[in-house]
């Protein structure tokens, strides 16, 4: 029986489709039996697929933690303002559905964000 191959060897590997066109990687464990055979019979569909991270389209981070914290300090105590505005953070490496109330939706992207609420 075959040993599997080392981590370092499937990183370099990328095996190309039967279209030429698209690029199927190793690192993400396409070179399997399973998807050699979806290959072949054309099932695999990579249309979707982002090449990197800044290829999606999110609402980048606006805002920190010192400055939310600061406005919420402003607004609270003295004015009693609240609800104006939502802050959230979206931990690194994830995107996060945001609605806004009406039916609609964005992506945001890792960060400290400030949103204006829907009152």
């Amino acid at each position: 029986m075959e040993a599997p191959p080392s981590t370092l060897e499937m990183k370099s590997r990328i095996a190309p489709s039967s279209t030429g066109s698209q690029r199927y990687s190793a690192t993400l464990r396409e070179d399997t039996p399973a998807y050699q055979v979806l290959r072949q019979h054309n099932l695999l569909d990579s249309t979707y697929r982002l090449e990197s991270v800044e290829d999606m389209q999110v609402v980048h981070a606006n805002s920190d933690r010192c400055s939310n914290f600061l406005l919420n300090v402003v607004c609270f105590f003295p004015l009693g303002i609240t609800g104006c505005y939502k802050t959230f953070e979206v931990p690194a490496g994830t995107v996060k559905k945001v609605t806004d109330g009406r039916g609609g939706f964005s992506f945001y992207g890792p960060g400290v964000h400030r949103t204006l609420s829907n009152i």
